[in-house]
């Protein structure tokens, strides 16, 4: 799974291990709603990827969509969006690894900084947390 990364999303085969593995975990523990965007965060803090598809990161994917068959695409993690995904780090694949590399892990017991990137699901993941928590702010306002 730590081998994935944004660009295999669009591929057959680890889109469909990823949505699966999703899937399982969510069915094996009877998880629903916000549980299943834990089980993503799990995901991501263990491997790296996928984005979390949390509430704010669904809102700054449905914000870049084009059409009503693209936002609709991000009502649930599946083969459409991560296609959508994949389309995304590849048209921002320059920008994106660029952050990945100047920015590093940090050591869970010392709190320095390490010599290991972020991986770039990771960068696109905190993109629309921004994005999202930012679209949710001006709403509000």
């Amino acid at each position: 799974m730590a081998k994935i990364t944004m660009h295999h999303f669009g591929d057959p085969g680890p889109k469909k291990y990823f949505w699966g593995l999703t899937r399982t975990f969510a069915k094996h523990y009877s998880l629903r709603g916000p549980a299943r965007t834990l089980v993503r965060e799990v995901m991501m803090g263990t491997w790296g990827n996928p984005p979390s598809f949390d509430t704010y990161f669904v809102r700054a994917c449905r914000s870049l969509a084009v059409s009503k068959s693209e936002r609709s695409a991000f009502n649930t993690v599946g083969p459409r969006s991560l296609t959508m995904l994949a389309d995304f780090y590849e048209s921002n694949k320059e920008e994106i690894d660029g952050l990945s590399q100047r920015f590093t892990t940090l050591d869970f017991i010392s709190g320095e900084a390490t010599s290991l990137a972020l991986n770039p699901a990771i960068i696109v993941d905190m993109f629309g947390l921004q994005r999202g928590f930012d679209a949710d702010k001006g709403q509000q306002e």
